[in-house]
Parts: structure tokens; C-alpha cells; sequence
């Protein structure tokens, strides 16, 4: 498992052997969020100076070196790593990759072991949106995609709970089919699993 931890399940966190640092100041957030986007490759600078500081800042490409020296100090160095004429991060461990992949083994597990699988999944949001803390035009179709998936994974526990059939089980599906209710009142998932609650 990497050393290097990045959370984006609520504000931007990197952990590094147990100690937690956050970006310090807004650029520098935008900065770890464009290459947390594209961690798998490396990014150009010319495409970092567009995503962060945006088309026709009039900025050269040397404000994003800068940059990425301040947030090396701010996370640590091994984090960012310059690769063929751009940057990249490090072999690290993404809360969002985590959760995705949580997710997706409850899918196929059985009753009880989906519900472990979901909580621990649910369980690493750190707040109601991820990359809080982050320019909101670098992440939104990101942050769409993790909003619907944690959706489909609360849905999925409510599903699971009344599969359990127990009457605990059943009223935890209930409340949670509210919430899901209540949060988005045109989803027809959220209302279907609180008709199957109160049945039971």
C-alpha cells in the first residue's frame, strides 16, 4: 500500500506516515486537484496554468513551477513528482479510488457482507461534497460522479438492510430511505425503498 494518502471525500487531506497536511491556499488546493484528476499521467504545465489559474490569466508557465514548489512544501516532496517535462503525483492511495471499489464488491456480496462493505465505504466521507475546498469548476463533473455513486451506495445499504429482514435492519432501511427521500425528492429509488420499509 502507498505511504502517500490523498482524501478528497471532503476536503483536501494528504496523509503521509500518519501525519495530515492540507494545501495552503486556494491554488494551491486547485493545483493538488488537477493533478489528483489525471493521477495516472503526467500533466503539462501548459494544461495545469489553464485548469487552475484559467484561459487568458496572461501567466507563463513558470507561475505554475512556483506553484508546485510551494505545494511540494505544503504535502511533501515525494508527493509531486516532475515527469517528462510535467508533473505528476507519486503512487498514492485515493479515498475516492477506495470508495468506488468498496462499492463495487458489495454489489456481488451477500446481505451482511454488503452492509460491512457500504459502511466502511460511506464511512471514509469526510463531509457532504467532495473536494470541498476546491474551485468548484475544476472538479464539478468529478464531484457529480462521486455525489451519484455515494447516492447509489446509500441506496444499495438500504437495500441490503431489508434484504437482512430483521426488525433493526428494516428500521435503519426505513430512515435512511427518508433521508433519501428528503434529499432528492424526484429520485423514484429513494421512494420505492421506503414503500418496501414500511411493508415489511
Amino acid at each position: 500500500m502507498p505511504e502517500v494518502e490523498v482524501a478528497v471525500l471532503g476536503g483536501l487531506l494528504v496523509r503521509d506516515h500518519d501525519e495530515e497536511r492540507v494545501p495552503r491556499g486556494q491554488r494551491s488546493r486547485d493545483l493538488l486537484a488537477a493533478l489528483v484528476l489525471r493521477h495516472h499521467q503526467p500533466v503539462d504545465p501548459s494544461v495545469l496554468l489553464e485548469q487552475v489559474w484559467g484561459e487568458g490569466a496572461g501567466l507563463g508557465v513558470a507561475v505554475v513551477h512556483t506553484q508546485v514548489a510551494r505545494l511540494r512544501r505544503d504535502v511533501g516532496d515525494p508527493t509531486v513528482l516532475t515527469t517528462g517535462g510535467g508533473y505528476r503525483l507519486g503512487e498514492l492511495d485515493l479515498d475516492a479510488d477506495r470508495f468506488a471499489w468498496l462499492v463495487s464488491e458489495a454489489r456481488g456480496a451477500a446481505p451482511d457482507d454488503a452492509v460491512g462493505l457500504l459502511r466502511r465505504a460511506l464511512g471514509l466521507w469526510r463531509g457532504d461534497r467532495p473536494y470541498a475546498d476546491v474551485s468548484e469548476q475544476l472538479v464539478v463533473a468529478e464531484s457529480s460522479r462521486l455525489l451519484g455513486l455515494r447516492t447509489a451506495a446509500f441506496e444499495l445499504l438500504a437495500e441490503r438492510l431489508l434484504d437482512r429482514g430483521d426488525g433493526a435492519a428494516v428500521d435503519e432501511a426505513a430512515a435512511l430511505s427518508e433521508r433519501l427521500v428528503a434529499a432528492d425528492p424526484l429520485r423514484e429509488r429513494g421512494h420505492e425503498l421506503a414503500i418496501l420499509a414500511a411493508a415489511r
